[in-house]
């Protein structure tokens, strides 16, 4: 049942992803053409720069759009009318928001890498792009081969976008339990959530990155890699405190008025 939730909320969201893609992608196109006319000399100099930085607007426009998307998506299926129909299927609530999670994590993070690869496409020439590939092949970052870094730097990219739309989530099932008007309780508790979670980080997170800072200060790679961990840690925690919130709203404290 799980497969066939991931699948609908795909399908219901990939018309609207789609044309934000194609936008971009679109963009690019025009963008590249415009950057790669030789006709920018004495006063137009400046108009690269315009161009490019209004092609960076754009590109950060598409991202925080998919955010919204899957927020409204989210919001619209589990505390609108249309929520009846979706708590009457016959699967358990913690189906339903990972489903979504899933769904929302794949095209926030198809965004990030299509924003990274259009920006390739625009600022970068074959030139480069070699002179770049032929870099990776021989570079390490902190004392670690750079295939392995990218790894990890996908897993922390994946972890904070599986925290970033748990907290929306978890804001949108708080909000709607215990507010008449659940948009505006979803707001108000997503500032709640934000205020608790600084003073949390404030007192356990900063601490810990410090203690290792202190430990750590004539070993840079042991250092980078107890960062790596203990921030990897703190997002896992904090997503499943985030889960175990959103499941227990929706599945105890589900409000339909």
């Amino acid at each position: 049942m799980l497969k066939k939730l991931i699948k609908y909320n795909i399908k219901s969201t990939s018309r609207y992803m789609n044309m934000i893609f194609l936008a971009l992608l679109i963009a690019t196109i025009f963008t590249k053409a415009l950057l790669s006319l030789n006709i920018y000399k004495g006063a137009l100099a400046f108009i690269p720069q315009v161009i490019t930085l209004t092609y960076q607007i754009i590109v950060v426009i598409m991202i925080v759009t998919t955010y919204i998307i899957q927020a409204v998506q989210y919001y619209i299926s589990m505390a609108t009318d249309e929520a009846y129909m979706t708590f009457t299927l016959p699967v358990k609530v913690n189906n339903l928001i990972i489903s979504k999670l899933l769904t929302a994590v794949m095209w926030n993070f198809f965004s990030i890498l299509l924003a990274i690869i259009c920006n390739g496409i625009v600022l970068y020439s074959k030139e480069k792009i070699t002179a770049f590939i032929d870099w990776a092949r021989n570079s390490n970052i902190y004392g670690m081969n750079l295939f392995i870094a990218v790894i990890i730097l996908l897993g922390m990219i994946i972890l904070a976008l599986v925290m970033f739309n748990l907290f929306i989530f978890t804001a949108i099932g708080v909000g709607q339990a215990f507010a008449k008007n659940k948009l505006a309780g979803s707001f108000l508790a997503g500032i709640a959530m934000y205020v608790i979670m600084q003073f949390a980080t404030m007192f356990t997170f900063i601490p810990a990155i410090l203690m290792i800072d202190m430990q750590t200060e004539d070993n840079f790679y042991l250092g980078s890699i107890m960062f790596i961990t203990v921030c990897a840690i703190y997002e896992l925690l904090v997503s499943i405190i985030l889960y175990l919130i959103s499941n227990h709203v929706f599945s105890k404290k589900l409000n339909l008025e």
